[in-house]
């Protein structure tokens, strides 16, 4: 009796699991892309119909947009991947596989949730999906800023708009949330002790690039708040350093003033300090 049931409660599921597909299909095709950018490491084939097996029309160009004409199933069948319906260069009508493609964003001002700016060490690339695997879409340039559509990460990556408002995905290590007013100040470091300069915010597992101080002044690019989940945040500095590069200084190792240089005496003291410094650090502390 007992088995007969599981197989009548089997049957069931699998029967309301067929009724719905359909709709699920229907809300997916519902999904609405007016344009489409070429994601940008090649050139995508268009054919005649929705399949590799029809006949080749010509090329959609790479990292060049598109405008969606119609979005349907391979050869019509639910199981296969999506296709876009443009129009080429020469007026013809093709179709091109989805998957060699990213969606353009439409206003994205009012899509904007924020800022992302781009560490100032390396170029990151910006991918088509949240994934290292993931098709090429661009480079996003060091210390640049892009728009945010979205505060949460999605397996550590960044949802952005590139410049021409293609969706893509950049690496939230070394892309930092960005306020365009706070973090447009100009600000500086004074080094009261010896300290050293880090090439990644963490005195736990970053490489010292150089031993800076005392009485040193660097320029203040970014101040970056490491949020810990058992403490208050770690706010590390990362600075211009004297031959061109950048690195972090902890903030419990120097001071931070806002608006012009300071001026260092010849006992690598301050001459002025400003009220929004912060508290400069003990001798203890220089090290960390």
């Amino acid at each position: 009796m007992k088995v007969k049931k599981l197989l009548t409660a089997a049957i069931l599921a699998l029967s309301l699991l067929f009724l719905f597909m359909p709709v699920l299909s229907q809300a997916d095709a519902g999904q609405t892309i007016r344009r489409v950018t070429i994601r940008h490491e090649k050139n995508v084939a268009a054919y005649s119909r929705p399949t590799g097996h029809s006949r080749f029309l010509g090329w959609a160009k790479m990292s060049q947009q598109y405008n969606v004409l119609d979005r349907v199933r391979g050869d019509g069948t639910k199981s296969l991947p999506w296709w876009y319906l443009i129009e080429l260069g020469n007026g013809q009508q093709a179709y091109i596989p989805e998957n060699y493609t990213s969606p353009v964003i439409e206003n994205v001002e009012e899509r904007t949730v924020g800022y992302v700016w781009i560490n100032p060490q390396q170029n990151l690339l910006i991918r088509r999906k949240p994934r290292s695997n993931s098709a090429q879409m661009g480079w996003a340039r060091k210390m640049e800023i892009y728009p945010l559509l979205s505060k949460e990460k999605y397996s550590g990556y960044w949802e952005i708009a590139m410049p021409d408002g293609t969706l893509g995905y950049i690496s939230a290590k070394n892309a930092f949330p960005y306020d365009p007013i706070e973090d447009a100040k100009t600000r500086w470091v004074y080094l009261p002790e010896r300290c050293v300069i880090r090439k990644h915010p963490s005195s736990v597992d970053s490489p010292v690039l150089t031993g800076i101080g005392p009485g040193e002044t660097l320029r203040c690019v970014y101040v970056y708040r490491k949020v810990l989940w058992y403490d208050d945040p770690e706010i590390w500095y990362e600075v211009e350093t004297k031959s061109g590069g950048y690195g972090f200084i902890h903030s419990s190792v120097c001071e931070l003033i806002e608006g012009e240089q300071p001026t260092v005496n010849k006992s690598d003291k301050l001459v002025h300090s400003t009220q929004n410094s912060e508290a400069l650090a003990t001798p203890s502390e220089a090290q960390k």
